[in-house]
Formats: C-alpha cells, structure tokens, sequence
C-alpha cells in the first residue's frame, strides 16, 4: 500500500470517528426534552404563628408554561384548622378573563378562568392566583392538594402534560402565658417560745 492510501485510510477512519461522534453529540441535544409545565405553591410551605397573625399568604404559580390559554383548579385543605378568606386572580393570563366565581365550600376551593376575546396562549412562569388562609385557632398540619387541577393549551384547548407539586401550611397554636407570682411571707428564720 502507497504512503498516499495510508493516509487517505486512516483520514477515513478519522473522519468516520468525527461524523459518529458529532452524531451522538447532536442526537443527544436534540432529544432532550423540554422543561415539564409544573402547578406549585409559593412558598412550598407556609406556617401560621398565631401569636403574631392567624393570616398566611401563599401563591399558586406556574412554572415552564407553554401556550397557556385556560385554567381550572382544586385546592384541597383541612377545614378544621384553615379557612381561605380570600383569592386573587394573579397576572400570569393578563387581562380580559373569563372566569367561574371562587367556590369555597369547607375544604375546596375551586377556581376555573379562561383567556376571552384573544387568540393566543401565554408561555412562561407566572402566579395564577394568590390565597389567604386565615387559621381558626387549632393547631396542626395541613397538605394543600393540587389534585384534579388542569392547565389547558392553545389552540387546542386540550389539558397540558403537568407535574402538581402540593404545598403544606403548619398553623401553630394560640399560646397564653400566665406571670409567675411569687408572695413572700414570714421571711427569715424566727423562734417560735
């Protein structure tokens, strides 16, 4: 074999190497997938200190939304130590909604909005609505769960592939404290005839 058919051999098996391995390098960035819409709670976990206030805030936000033009939510919650006083509508949709009154029966609320009178969806990250909780004065933990909850896209209005990530509220007791009073009488030490 000639010095030239070496050279043109071994520049094959090199540019061989460099396709395959370019080939790998591109295949593997074009299948990742991308970042999954998720339904969360900010802060994750909330605790109510009722020596201070019975109120607590939470938003309930979106995160990697793609083409969101709808949503409908469940927030479950133990009636016996929370009651949700009031929601907001978050700026994640903009303006110009078409929403379902607030339903708060013991333990649910229940929030449904749509995007009206535009026809595009919104991407991106963003709160949906924001929940007062106020305690009613007994102690313990609470999940809040997100179940049932959908996210719908545009144009087809079909529910989007969603990760649910619950939250928590801890509400600790109302505390009393009583001083301490000490009496002193009949200090000392005395002889009794």
């Amino acid at each position: 074999m000639t010095l030239f058919g070496k050279f043109i051999r071994r520049f094959t098996s090199l540019f061989l190497l460099i396709c395959i391995f370019t080939l790998m390098f591109t295949t593997s960035a074009s299948a990742q997938e991308p970042p999954v819409t998720t339904l969360y709670f900010d802060p994750t976990a909330l605790t109510i200190d009722t020596n201070v206030t019975s109120i607590g805030v939470m938003n309930l936000s979106v995160a990697n939304g793609v083409d969101i033009f709808a949503f409908d939510l469940f927030v479950q919650y133990d009636p016996a130590l929370l009651y949700v006083s009031q929601v907001s509508l978050g700026d994640f949709l903009g303006g110009g909604l078409f929403c379902m009154d607030q339903v708060n029966d013991p333990g649910l609320v229940h929030y449904s909005c749509t995007r009206f009178g535009v026809d595009t969806g919104v991407s991106g990250s963003g709160v949906l609505l924001e929940l007062t909780f106020e305690a009613l004065g007994q102690g313990g933990d609470t999940i809040l769960s997100l179940t049932g909850s959908e996210l719908y896209n545009w144009p087809d209005a079909l529910p989007v592939d969603l990760s649910l990530e619950n939250g928590a509220v801890s509400v600790r007791p109302f505390s009393t404290y009583l001083p301490l009073i000490l009496t002193a009488s009949g200090q000392g030490m005395e002889a009794m005839p």
